[in-house]
């Protein structure tokens, strides 16, 4: 298990800009998935440590950031590539579904040809009135 570090706002930026995957668990102590979903996440960092970063926001004490990545309900776990969102899960998840997730976006980056990647369109938000919507 690796215990997630705690990302503040400010440093979401520095965050982005060292690119690759990273994924970001949106939680508060007071929800009881969150505190569920904790060990396992840990436990998926972990195992893929130095493949993808992993952090935490309390969006109860970040709350903008948690407004600037649409994260409305909790936990909320949103994967970026290079700063990009990519994919996102809500709610209690079993750790093989959530691990599956993650290591399909690894698979689909290491697959890219020309710095371009290959993830399905499924995986991109669609942008619209300048916010993101995720494809149904």
């Amino acid at each position: 298990m690796s215990e997630l570090k705690e990302l503040k706002t400010a440093e979401y930026q520095d965050l982005v800009n060292q690119g690759g995957v990273t994924v970001i668990d949106f939680w508060a102590p007071w929800c009881g998935y969150c505190v569920r979903m904790m060990p396992i996440i840990e436990e998926i960092a972990g195992e893929l440590e130095g493949k993808a970063n992993f952090v935490k926001v309390n969006a109860d004490e970040e709350p903008e950031l948690a407004r600037n990545l649409q994260v409305e309900v909790l936990p909320t776990f949103v994967i970026l590539k290079d700063g990009e969102v990519v994919d996102r899960k809500i709610g209690f998840l079993p750790k093989g579904d959530l691990q599956a997730v993650i290591d399909t976006i690894l698979l689909f980056l290491s697959k890219c040809v020309f710095g371009f990647s290959f993830i399905p369109a499924l995986f991109h938000p669609q942008k619209q009135n300048g916010t993101y919507k995720e494809r149904v």
